[in-house]
C-alpha cells in the first residue's frame, strides 16, 4: 500500500506522513514482517498448561504453503480433530482408521507386523496433516495400559521446523486424555500444546 504525496508544509505535513507510513506497515503481509526469522528451530520439550478451550476459526492456507504437522504416539489410540469436528486417526471406541481432514494421512506401524489385538504387540500411530490452517486442533489419546509419549512435529509455511512438542504419558487402559494443539504456520512463530482439563468442553 503506497500513500499519495501530500502537498502541505509544516507540522501537519509531518503528521500526515507519519500516519501514511504506519498505514503502509499495517498492510504488509505477516510473512514479510517475519522475513528475518530463523529458518529452523531446535527441538525442545513442551510445557503443559491446563486449558478451558477457546474458540478459534481456521485460516485458509496460502498457495505455496509448505506447512504441516505430525502427531505421533506409541501403544495408544490417537485421533486429531479439526475446528469443524472433522477427524483423522484411530477411532477412540473401535480403533478403526478414519481419514476425514483434508490433506491428512494416518499410519499404524506394528512391531513385527499386524496383529488382531492391539494389546498383543507394540505399535506406533502417526497422524500427518499437510497445509493445515492456523487453528486450534484437539488431540485425543486413548490408553491401552502402557506408558507412552505424545510428540508433535510442526513445520511453518516456509518449511522451517518449529520446536518439537513432547509430553510423557502414563496411560491406564481405556483412559482418555485430550490436548489442544494451537498450530501456528507463520515463520518465526511456534505452535503450542495444552492439556485439556477434565470437565472442559466436549
Amino acid at each position: 500500500m503506497r500513500s499519495r504525496p501530500i502537498h502541505r508544509s509544516g507540522p501537519t505535513n509531518r503528521v500526515m506522513r507519519l500516519v501514511a507510513t504506519w498505514a503502509a506497515l499495517a498492510c504488509q503481509p505477516m510473512t514479510d514482517r517475519h522475513s528475518s526469522a530463523a529458518r529452523s528451530a531446535p527441538a525442545q520439550a513442551a510445557q503443559l498448561e491446563t486449558a478451558r478451550v477457546p474458540t478459534t476459526q481456521a485460516r485458509a492456507s496460502a498457495p505455496g504453503d509448505r506447512s504441516n504437522f505430525t502427531v505421533i504416539i506409541d501403544d495408544a489410540r490417537l485421533l486429531v480433530i479439526d475446528p469443524g469436528g472433522v477427524r483423522t486417526g484411530l477411532d477412540p471406541a473401535s480403533g478403526k482408521q478414519v481419514r476425514e481432514i483434508p490433506n491428512s494421512s494416518v499410519f499404524v506401524d506394528w512391531s513385527g507386523g499386524p496383529v488382531a489385538n492391539e494389546s498383543d504387540r507394540s505399535f506406533t500411530v502417526q497422524v500427518i496433516v499437510d497445509q493445515p490452517p492456523t487453528a486450534t486442533y484437539r488431540v485425543v489419546v486413548v490408553g491401552l495400559g502402557r506408558p507412552s509419549e505424545l510428540a508433535v512435529h510442526p513445520f511453518s509455511s516456509d518449511g522451517s521446523a518449529e520446536p518439537q512438542l513432547r509430553v510423557p504419558l502414563s496411560l491406564k487402559e481405556h483412559s482418555r486424555t485430550e490436548f489442544l494443539l494451537y498450530f501456528r504456520s507463520t515463520p518465526g512463530d511456534s505452535s503450542r500444546l495444552q492439556k485439556l482439563e477434565p470437565g472442559g468442553p466436549q
